[in-house]
């Protein structure tokens, strides 16, 4: 999409977000690493002279911050409304030690205190999406207008649920999660996701899931990746995402 793109987006009323995403930068960044392990070192010159060895860990850190200002400034150039941030991280509680720590503060650091500089800048939306828990400074996440949970692995109502409730926790608001599903997709992994193990279109049901009752926490929607395969249909495009849509806000005859 370019920028007179979203520009006639805008026209229908429509608001359109940027990625900004650590996952695929941490992806990028292993894959460099790897390239790396597996190209010969070169031949030492008869000069010899003394090898500088840079720490892995800076590396990444000034290689995230490259990566993460060129995608903020992508959005800026296209006139986007805001950005939805995709972050997995890791596990806190696998975390251990001081050092360990004060190593995962700097890596998140180099990501989101960028994404902050830029919300400040420019007052537009932040979203989040992945793993909530796993974010050390939460504060961004007080402003995020939506928390999108990633739930393409889920395959019934229950283990949507118990994804939320491991990101239920101080620090994370709970007036705000959405059910990020995507219509069906085979993984990098080889596994079929985008479906309940009932054959139930995950699209459908994280829309069943969103109108049933809860406390404690908001369901505000679902979110939908990969929503243009639904387009693609014969008779109807976007079915799935029209019969999502009618199962959370009917319509009245």
């Amino acid at each position: 999409m370019n920028a007179a793109e979203v520009a006639e987006v805008h026209k229908k009323g429509t608001k359109v977000v940027g990625l900004i995403d650590f996952d695929a930068i941490e992806a990028r960044w292993k894959a460099i690493l790897d390239e790396e392990a597996n190209t010969p070192a070169p031949e030492e010159s008869e000069e010899g002279g003394e090898e500088v060895v840079v720490d892995p860990a800076a590396r990444f850190i000034d290689f995230c911050k490259t990566e993460t200002a060129k995608q903020l400034a992508a959005c800026d150039a296209l006139g986007l409304d805001g950005v939805e941030l995709n972050f997995t991280g890791t596990d806190l509680n696998s975390i251990i030690g001081e050092e360990a720590v004060v190593a995962e503060t700097m890596r998140q650091g180099a990501f989101f205190d960028l994404v902050n500089e830029w919300k400040a800048s420019c007052g537009k939306a932040i979203l989040f999406k992945g793993c909530p828990q796993n974010v050390i400074d939460k504060q961004i996440l007080s402003d995020c207008e939506f928390i999108i949970i990633n739930a393409h692995s889920a395959k019934n109502y229950d283990e949507m649920s118990y994804l939320v409730m491991m990101s239920y926790m101080d620090g994370i608001p709970a007036d705000r999660y959405v059910m990020g599903v995507s219509t069906p997709y085979v993984n990098a992994a080889g596994i079929a996701t985008g479906e309940f193990g009932d054959g139930t279109l995950s699209v459908i049901g994280a829309a069943r899931w969103a109108i049933l009752p809860v406390s404690g926490y908001v369901k505000a929607g679902i979110s939908i990746d990969a929503i243009q395969q639904d387009y693609f249909n014969v008779t109807f495009v976007y079915p799935n995402a029209r019969e999502a849509i009618n199962i959370m806000n009917p319509t009245v005859n």
